[in-house]
């Protein structure tokens, strides 16, 4: 079995600030780390090698050259080998031009059986990219699993965590899974593993991997939505008023009003 991980290397949000009058995120000097998510993603893939043999896992990134060092890390939790998909045209890239590309670089290493990511990204925060990339794929996705119960030949049953109760799903390979924030601890890497982290191969695409009529859909060209500004919401932008309605046929144009006057 050939397992891919889909990883991202983020900002450190703690540390984040914001341009009042570009409206963007001040990125300079701030320590990227692996996207807490993805930690556990790696988790997952590495427990499904504890109950099956002959387990192959491979993480995949797309970014800067930078997002090598996300790829060691994985390397140290006992991935066997990593993928960077990293060319200027990939920037720009929103969840649909994202999963694409993501996408690409799973076909180009062919027999992958099961995909796995986290719920979410600490800095894009849409919980979206796993399920494009299913469709993406023609892959059945499932959302939110909480627990990998059983590996077999040509399915994978696992729990998945829903509002109120868990759902005990078999779902058919290749697939994807998008695991739940709280789904499994990820584990330390010791010494031993940091060191047989260095001997691993990190394979490289661009964007010259991609046929012609494929770049229209990467990068800033392939994304249907643009980030306007960002901005910080004002702590007291509360106006704590007290409406008072004496005919509930007439609440949404008395609130609307409101909303209005606000303004």
């Amino acid at each position: 079995m050939r397992i891919a991980i889909c990883i991202k290397q983020v900002p450190n949000t703690m540390e984040l600030s914001i341009d009042r009058e570009k409206g963007t995120l001040i990125r300079e000097g701030v320590p990227y780390i692996i996207n807490p998510f993805d930690l556990v993603a790696i988790e997952a893939a590495l427990k499904i090698r504890e109950i099956k043999a002959n387990v192959e896992i491979i993480s995949l990134t797309m970014g800067p050259s930078s997002s090598e060092e996300i790829l060691k890390q994985s390397f140290a939790m006992g991935v066997d080998e990593g993928v960077l998909l990293s060319d200027p045209k990939f920037s720009g890239a929103d969840v649909l031009a994202t999963s694409y590309t993501l996408a690409k670089g799973i076909k180009l290493l062919e027999n992958i059986d099961v995909i796995i990511c986290g719920k979410q990204t600490l800095d894009g925060d849409t919980s979206q990219v796993g399920q494009a990339l299913g469709e993406h794929l023609g892959m059945s996705h499932i959302y939110n699993v909480k627990e990998i119960k059983e590996v077999k030949d040509d399915s994978v049953v696992v729990v998945q965590e829903m509002e109120k109760d868990y759902l005990i799903i078999e779902i058919k390979t290749p697939c994807v899974l998008i695991m739940s924030k709280d789904s499994y601890k990820p584990r330390t890497p010791n010494l031993k593993m940091k060191l047989e982290a260095k001997k691993k191969n990190i394979i490289r695409y661009t964007s010259e991997n991609f046929k012609e009529s494929e770049l229209c859909m990467i990068g800033l060209k392939g994304s249907s939505t643009r980030v306007k500004k960002c901005f910080v919401v004002p702590e007291n932008s509360r106006l704590d008023r007290k409406i008072y309605i004496d005919n509930e046929l007439n609440i949404t144009e008395i609130l609307y009003k409101n909303l209005l006057k606000r303004e």
